[in-house]
């Protein structure tokens, strides 16, 4: 066992190595850096207490190094789902590499979640001005972030694809470019091979947010604020019905998400969409537990800053807009517990992080108009002076 630890400490050292290396040559300010930096060391070292402590465990992440393991070995794994299959798939090539240990995909989600930190940045700032600071603070605040960051599963991998795929798609509206429609092609396919399910979704809402920009008319826009879940809900999950495509991507859409009932799906497709959208709710922390005190303040922080990004970007927000609402309509229908819809829900959060970035700055601009000029206290004194009897 003692042979395998030098191999094993390389690994980690390397992957944490390439994350740092990354982030210090983005072109990122100093302070994006830091925060960078300071998130992966915090990532890390929690992540590792937890292994060793056992604080908090994730059923699927231990399942995932059963596949990996498996893999690395030859045999083919047990419960392998078609559109899941990328992330052992790639932690079977580092148990190659050194020793199979659950401290590698540890260590991968603490360098992932480290590169999210300038790459949410760069998107803010190309979604508006001046928003990719508040766009890291807003995803620092974010509670799943840090949760499922610190745990072996496959979340910062989709975050990450997914978030170069949004990359790539505001610079095709924003730009013209088309290399940048074929870059986000690319992040599909490839979260295709992660999340088979989300990638339909993404893909999509893509192509909507591309009409959209094209002559973007708020007729249009409704429209297709509509259509997308429309799609989410009733296209997607009919397509795993088709023989040809039921071991394909879109079988990930039936087990992607939990199917086990804990009294999440009250039968009321109202209540549970608005469960979705804006739960949990106080009275049931009792039942959920502490961990969901976080998501339960910030979802109304997503919601108030998202609307006055919808306010701030009109039509433009179809981009961040479509994609989320494609995955909370998914979840609504789907989702059997409240466990996995908060997992999931996280996603559609951070596609909104850019758009809620430019709300904060719209917010912070309306509140500057209502304010008075300032007026220094110099000159304040010296007009006062003048009525003052003499």
């Amino acid at each position: 066992m003692s042979s395998d630890v030098l191999p094993l400490t390389l690994l980690c050292s390397v992957l944490l190595a390439l994350s740092v290396i990354i982030v210090c040559v983005s072109r990122a300010p100093s302070v994006i850096r830091i925060v960078a930096l300071a998130a992966l060391l915090v990532q890390l070292t929690f992540s590792f207490a937890n292994q060793s402590q056992g604080w908090l465990r994730a059923p699927d992440s231990t399942t995932y190094h059963e596949q990996a393991l498996a893999l690395s070995q030859g045999y083919d794994p047990s419960m392998f789902v078609a559109g899941k299959e990328g992330w052992p798939t790639l932690l079977s090539w580092l148990y190659m590499v050194a020793a199979p240990s659950q401290y590698i995909p540890l260590t991968l989600n603490a360098a992932l979640c480290a590169l999210m930190v300038p790459l949410t940045y760069r998107v803010a700032e190309n979604a508006g001005r001046g928003a990719g600071l508040p766009a890291v603070a807003l995803l620092c605040l974010q509670p799943g972030w840090w949760l499922w960051g610190s745990i072996g599963v496959r979340e910062p991998i989709v975050w990450v694809i997914s978030l170069l795929a949004l990359w790539a798609l505001l610079r095709a509206i924003v730009f013209q470019q088309f290399m940048a429609i074929v870059a986000f092609g690319v992040a599909v396919v490839g979260l295709a091979w992660v999340r088979g399910a989300l990638a339909l979704i993404l893909g999509v809402a893509g192509a909507a947010a591309l009409l959209v920009s094209r002559r973007p008319t708020v007729t249009r826009f409704m429209a297709l604020v509509l259509l997308t879940p429309l799609v989410a809900v009733i296209v997607l999950p009919q397509l795993t019905q088709i023989p040809a495509l039921r071991s394909g991507s879109t079988n990930a859409i039936q087990t992607e998400l939990s199917a086990s009932r804990s009294g999440f799906n009250v039968g009321n497709p109202a209540l549970v969409a608005l469960r979705t959208g804006t739960g949990p709710w106080p009275w049931e922390l009792r039942s959920l537990g502490p961990l969901a005190i976080p998501d339960m303040f910030y979802i109304w922080v997503v919601i108030i800053l998202s609307i006055a990004g919808l306010a701030a970007l009109r039509m433009r927000s179809a981009l961040f807009a479509l994609p989320s609402l494609g995955i909370l309509a998914s979840l609504a229908v789907t989702s059997g517990n409240y466990g996995t819809m908060l997992r999931l829900r996280t996603q559609a959060i951070l596609w909104l992080i850019p758009l809620m970035a430019v709300g904060w700055q719209h917010l912070g601009d309306k509140r500057a108009q209502r304010r008075p000029p300032a007026v220094s206290r110099r000159r304040l004194v010296h007009a006062s002076s003048r009525d003052w009897p003499r």
